[in-house]
């Protein structure tokens, strides 16, 4: 027992002093960040401005780490419980997460459950089955809709420095047709509505709509040499 609440406690200063390295990391990199534009104001704004988003892409990669590393690598304790009963933790199994800040490695731990393996933070992170990061998915999918596999790629790595294959930007929409297929299956097989009914909008603007000669009567009208008397007058009209 003794021995099981130490290697807990040195688990969880280990897990501590991972995320104050990335801590200290974010700082490190705001400040290099702020450094640059404070000493740097003479040169080209625009000069000045691709620089910042190059750094703040610098930045957001530690960030990406800091959040990873938040999560304790999945661990749910020794024994969880699940819909198909107890789950054991063994050992961590490292994933590659491509992100738009670029390529990372993640560690966490596996559960068994008897012969079956399973990652409970894949689930609650919703991690992605490659290692393509659904946003970075999506981002290239609509650079490959209006252009060629290359220029996505050409793209990436000149604005974001994301270094994505022309392989791997194929793969990407290839499996996001899949998805596409699934999702249009699926809405096919919902149940349909029970009834539907069919609605007819009507609009008009008032204008030009025919007196009844009873009111067309009442109303006195001076009229213009060689004109005829007024036939319409517009709803509303005064």
């Amino acid at each position: 027992m003794v021995h099981v609440i130490k290697g807990t406690v040195a688990a969880q200063k280990k897990h501590s002093s991972e995320i104050e390295q990335c801590l200290d990391s974010c700082k490190e990199k705001f400040n290099q960040i702020l450094l640059g534009v404070l000493n740097e104001g003479n040169q080209d704004a625009h000069k000045m401005e691709a620089s910042i988003f190059k750094q703040l892409m610098k930045l957001g990669f530690i960030l990406m780490q800091l959040f990873f590393a938040i999560q304790n690598k999945g661990n749910y304790g020794k024994i969880i419980e699940t819909a198909q009963g107890i789950a054991k933790r063994g050992r961590t199994s490292v994933k590659s997460y491509f992100s738009i800040f670029g390529k990372m490695k993640v560690a966490r731990y596996l559960y068994h459950i008897e012969d079956v393996s399973f990652v409970p933070l894949d689930i609650v992170l919703n991690l992605p089955v490659r290692c393509y990061s659904y946003f970075l998915s999506e981002f290239a999918n609509l650079l490959n809709i209006n252009g060629a596999y290359k220029n996505t790629s050409e793209l990436l790595t000149k604005f974001f420095g994301v270094k994505l294959s022309i392989s791997a930007s194929e793969i990407i929409s290839s499996e996001s047709s899949d998805c596409y297929e699934d999702y249009y299956d699926l809405k096919n097989r919902l149940p349909k509505l029970e009834s539907e009914e069919d609605y007819v909008v009507v609009s008009f603007d008032g204008k030009g709509v025919p007196m009844i000669k009873a009111e067309a009567a009442k109303i006195v009208v001076r009229q213009g040499k060689g004109k005829k008397a007024e036939k319409e007058r517009s709803v509303g009209g005064s």
